[in-house]
């Protein structure tokens, strides 16, 4: 029975390398079509660390802010639409906040209705849950899930090819239209996964409502390591600039500026 067994299962071991291969030898080479397969029932767990140095200037005064924040963001998969579109509860865990290096208390935080498109966009995100406080600190905390998203190409790219993208930053308070330029580096193995290196840089206008009301700007870098056999992203490195002008604050005009700096890595 043994002797039966044996070739099937090294068969089908053969034919998953096989395939995994090949698609690395597609995206090494020739045009590969990147999607994200979600599967109903699927969790998806990221360690995310964000290195954040804010400068805020009052009335002439500055006042610099070092700061550190460490997550686990699990992404549970509810559903897969028709159109491709999978509807995922999203949650936070284990979360540290220094300041000055200092810890600070963190509150639980509700989870997420987030909608993800198979391009890896944010098309939607809603607070489950939680008092108005809570929402709005949630708010806060989840702009790191678009700042590491990855934005795909809606055709087949080959290394060395650019695409633009587009959209709304809905997990990023008082987000405008961002614009995305990436690029198809190169392929490489991650974590055991054959992945596609793709460098992209967004630019995205912010306004704020509250505090007088004012404007921004968001600029982010970064370089994400996709697998097209897995559907997943693996990991992503980046770094970016926010900076927001109040004109009429409680206490006088506010310029603040945030620089950050964030890793994240799929750890199941």
């Amino acid at each position: 029975m043994d002797s039966q067994i044996g070739p099937r299962v090294k068969s089908l071991a053969f034919g998953a390398i096989a395939a995994s291969l090949a698609v690395a030898a597609s995206a090494a080479h020739g045009p590969v079509l990147l999607r994200m397969k979600y599967k109903a029932g699927q969790t998806l767990k990221y360690a995310l660390t964000m290195q954040l140095a804010t400068s805020v200037n009052v009335n002439g005064g500055e006042q610099n802010i070092p700061a550190r924040m460490t997550m686990q963001m699990v992404r549970h998969i509810v559903k897969v639409m028709p159109s491709g579109n999978a509807q995922a509860t999203e949650s936070i865990e284990n979360m540290k906040y220094m300041v000055n290096g200092n810890q600070f208390p963190t509150p639980a935080t509700p989870s997420f209705t987030v909608v993800y498109s198979p391009l890896g966009t944010i098309v939607s995100m809603k607070t489950n849950g939680g008092s108005a406080q809570m929402k709005a600190m949630a708010g806060q905390l989840t702009s790191p899930m678009q700042n590491a998203a990855v934005y795909l190409p809606k055709q087949a790219v080959s290394p060395g090819q650019s695409w633009v993208s587009s959209g709304k930053l809905p997990a990023v308070a008082g987000g405008g239209t961002y614009t995305v330029r990436s690029r198809f580096v190169k392929a490489e193995h991650v974590g055991g996964f054959p992945t596609v290196l793709i460098h992209s840089v967004m630019d995205a206008p912010i306004a704020v409502s509250q505090a007088g009301g004012g404007t921004g700007e968001l600029k982010m870098t970064s370089d994400s390591d996709f697998s097209p056999s897995a559907g997943k992203l693996i990991r992503v490195s980046g770094s970016g600039n926010m900076s927001m002008k109040v004109s009429n604050g409680p206490n006088g005009p506010m310029n603040m500026k945030i620089h950050m700096v964030l890793a994240l890595s799929l750890l199941q």
